[in-house]
């Protein structure tokens, strides 16, 4: 099932590159530096009027007014610091929002 869950991972890795890329070609673009532009605005700080997305550790010390938490099964942490380290950033995460935080629930089947 681990093999099976890095596989589904780099495929989606891939498929998201592949939208990046399709919105350069889309504008003309061949070259790399566009899919990089276009990650970069993705995750950029102080756009408004958009959806923002962000890591937990990219999301301290800033707020939204609304926020989805996509929460995924905790990774098996092998040390006690890491196990604190990701109660740390839960905490970062849970703490966002000003007005409304919504759980969004992996579907672990």
């Amino acid at each position: 099932q681990h093999s099976l869950k890095k596989e589904q991972d780099v495929i989606d890795r891939v498929d998201t590159l592949r939208i990046f890329i399709d919105r350069c070609r889309d504008k003309g673009a061949t070259d790399i530096s566009c899919v990089i532009e276009e990650i970069e605005t993705l995750f950029a700080d102080g756009v408004t009027g958009v959806t923002t997305l962000s890591t937990g550790h990219k999301s301290k010390g800033r707020e939204w007014g609304h926020v989805y938490w996509l929460q995924h099964q905790d990774r098996q942490c092998r040390h006690e610091w890491e196990r604190s380290q990701e109660v740390n950033i839960n905490y970062v995460i849970a703490t966002r929002a000003k007005e409304e935080l919504i759980l969004v629930r992996e579907d672990l089947q």
